[in-house]
This record gives C-alpha cells, structure tokens and sequence, in this order.
C-alpha cells in the first residue's frame, strides 16, 4: 500500500514538474504581467488630482463669468472671444470625467490581475487543460496589454491637461478685468 502512495505521490510530482516546464514562458510572463500591472496602479492611484480640481472650477468659473457679461451688457461675442473661450475650454476635460476614468481603469488593472492569478493558479494546479490555458493566457495578456495602454494614455492626457498655456490665462484674465470695469 505504502509503495502504491509513493509511487502516486512521485508521478503527480513529475507531472507537476512537467507541467510547469511545459508552461514555464507563461508562468515567467505572467510574473512580469502582475509586476507591471502593480507598477502602473502605483503609479495610477499616486497621481494628485486635488490642483487640478481647483484649475477645473477656477476655468468653469471664468468662462461663467465672460459668458455672463456679455450676456448681462448685451454685446454680441466676437469670434476672436469665442474662439479664446473655445481654447481654454479645451485646455482642461471634465474634473468628473477625469476621476471616473482614473478610478474605471485602477478597476480595470485590480480584475486583471484577479484574471492572471487566477489563471497562474489553474495552470500550476492542473485544473486547465494545455489548449485552454494557451487561450486564457492569450486573452489575459492582450487584456493587461489593453488595461496598461489606458492606464498609460490616462496619464499622458491628464499629464497634458494639467499644464496651462499662460498666455490664453493672460487673454482671460484681461477680458474679466475688462468686463468687470464695463459693468
């Protein structure tokens, strides 16, 4: 009995062994995945939004402010005002639209990584046939693959928007100035 124990005991070790050399790019891959999807929420999650909520409401408010005035004096807006208030409008998105994606894709990044641990768990366990985990593994990594380039794109676009061109601010501030004085 005993040496029907070691015998089954040896062969399952050797199959394991055998499955995790069958696999063992994947596994090494998976590793690196879960490392750079960890990196990346890091870097996600560490990025501070609070100034540019208050660039936000501070540019909300001006283009209120110019709109209101002229709107108040009963000047038509030229084109050339229009076109200002069009460009700074367009040097900031959305405070809100920038929290909610921020926060859609670190969910993203945390189910990702559910997926591969998952995964890297079924495959070094057995539970998964060859075929199917060359498929999961394909799926997941094209997955983290999608959820890095968002995450990465988001920082590059919030990173952009944060940055004012101080001479359209200047433009602004003298229209307010001049508004203020009109009214």
């Amino acid at each position: 009995m005993k040496w029907v124990l070691v015998t089954g005991l040896i062969s399952f070790l050797l199959v394991s062994c055998q499955r995790e050399n069958e696999f063992s790019r994947e596994m090494a891959s998976i590793d690196h995945l879960l490392t750079v999807l960890d990196i990346t929420l890091n870097e996600l999650t560490s990025v501070d939004t609070s100034d540019y909520r208050l660039k936000d409401e501070k540019i909300t408010g001006n283009i209120r402010q110019i709109t209101s005035g002229y709107v108040l004096s009963g000047d038509t807006m030229s084109g050339d005002v229009a076109r200002l208030l069009a460009k700074y409008r367009n040097q900031r998105l959305p405070a809100d639209a920038i929290f909610n994606f921020q926060n859609h894709i670190a969910s993203e990044i945390v189910y990702t990584k559910k997926q591969l641990l998952d995964l890297k768990h079924d495959t070094q366990h057995n539970l998964l046939d060859a075929e199917t985990v060359k498929e999961s593994y394909n799926r997941e990594l094209a997955a983290t693959e999608k959820v890095i380039s968002e995450a990465t794109n988001w920082l590059e676009l919030f990173n952009l928007k944060t940055i004012s061109d101080p001479g359209t601010e200047n433009e602004i501030d003298s229209l307010i100035t001049a508004l203020n004085d009109i009214s």
